[in-house]
């Protein structure tokens, strides 16, 4: 009895809601499912050496009975940018947001993100992942030497590593100060050379910074700089 009660005085509500507030009924009876269906929400790709950016598309479908507006999309950095085609995608219609990744001097695995905002009372916030592993051209071990000031001068050794995918060479080492002295070796290995780096006093406290020199040059410079400190 309570429960035939309880339905009886719900339906008058809304009845009563409805000629009161028009729409009110049809606001009562919206699906609680996420309109927008989204073929995949995370693209995976490997980069080829020497890539400068990627692009991935992320394509989805209004399976509901209502139209969604898509508010805004927002990058997690500003190497990834998300292009939209529309905003407004009506019940049945397809759309797509195609992502670009801007690789610079980044390497190894980055996982870059897409906040979707949308007016679906259901799912509002969808994030779209795109994960990207980028080759490393060149491993430099280590970066950074030390030596004491006063102390010898001894000689320390840095192994450079090259990609095996890159067709390029180590010729030389600049040196941005003459109290160095740098000596470029073959490695034991095919794409591997051996530095050998001699200051010629430890007197003072010293920074310096070594840029390996390439045939042909590359691009990113900044991922063949080493440093050396007397101090």
């Amino acid at each position: 009895m309570t429960s035939r009660k309880f339905t009886s005085c719900a339906c008058k509500f809304v009845f009563a809601c409805g000629i009161l507030f028009p729409g009110f009924s049809q606001l009562a009876v919206l699906p609680v499912f996420a309109q927008l269906t989204w073929e995949a929400t995370q693209v995976d790709q490997t980069l080829t050496l020497g890539q400068e950016n990627a692009e991935a598309v992320f394509r989805f479908q209004n399976n509901g009975t209502y139209p969604v507006t898509i508010r805004s999309t927002s990058a997690s950095c500003g190497c990834t940018t998300a292009e939209l085609g529309q905003k407004v995608y009506r019940p049945g219609e397809q759309g797509q947001i195609k992502t670009r990744f801007d690789v610079g001097g980044r390497t190894g695995q980055r996982r870059n993100t897409v906040q979707v905002q949308t007016d679906d009372p259901a799912h509002s916030t969808v994030t779209l992942t795109f994960a990207v592993d980028i080759p490393t051209f060149v491993t430099i071990t280590p970066r950074i030497l030390q030596w004491r000031v006063g102390g010898g001068v001894n000689t320390q050794s840095v192994l450079v590593d090259l990609n095996p995918d890159s067709d390029v060479a180590i010729t030389g080492v600049k040196v941005d100060d003459d109290n160095f002295e740098a000596v470029v070796i073959q490695g034991d290995a095919p794409h591997q050379y051996r530095l050998q780096l001699t200051p010629r006093h430890t007197n003072s406290p010293v920074r310096t910074v070594f840029a390996l020199q390439t045939e042909p040059k590359v691009k990113n410079e900044a991922s063949l700089s080493f440093y050396a400190f007397v101090r």
